[in-house]
């Protein structure tokens, strides 16, 4: 047997359709393995006569007379796949746990911005011309839209100013 980096046990065995072994990666030259597992077309779940069972899948070319098996016990399989499930499960919480947070503190931060730009256009919206969104030094777009109808503002208040005066 050969560990692999998931670190179960496996065996990969090639072998000529009459059941000769080409190759056995366990170093097991002998017929054994080939007469005691149904490998012809395995695929997935398979019992060996004494009842043990094992995981293995089976590649046939019936045309070059050739099969390539892979077979791994099946509790050890079970065994490496559970010893994980947690570890899996507390990633998947974390990261659930870190997206809620980041979208409750990206909500907020994106309310509050709006709500400034909202109460701002009240403000303009109730004839106070002389009021002005309050700016911070960030350059987003929040900032950025703010300073347009401030903009915007200030040249409404200048033209009326202006119709004033003419009139």
């Amino acid at each position: 047997y050969k560990r692999y980096s998931f670190g179960v046990p496996t065996q990969i065995l090639i072998a000529t359709l009459d059941g000769e072994i080409v190759y056995d990666s366990s170093g097991r030259y002998s017929g054994d393995i080939i007469n005691d597992l149904p490998l012809e077309n395995a695929n997935g779940r398979i019992k060996d006569p004494t009842g043990k069972e094992y995981y293995a899948e089976t590649i046939m070319k019936t045309t070059h007379n050739y099969m390539v098996s892979y077979v791994v016990n099946w509790q050890e399989l079970n065994r490496t796949a559970r010893k994980n499930t947690w570890a899996i499960l507390g990633t998947c919480t974390l990261f659930a746990l870190m997206s809620a947070l980041l979208y409750i503190f990206t909500g907020h931060f994106i309310s509050r911005r709006v709500g400034i730009i909202i109460e701002g256009l009240k403000q303009i919206g109730k004839h106070n011309l002389r009021y002005r969104i309050p700016l911070d030094n960030s350059r987003d777009e929040f900032s950025l839209i703010a300073n347009h109808i401030n903009i915007m503002n200030e040249e409404m208040e200048s033209n009326i100013q202006k119709l004033y005066i003419y009139q």
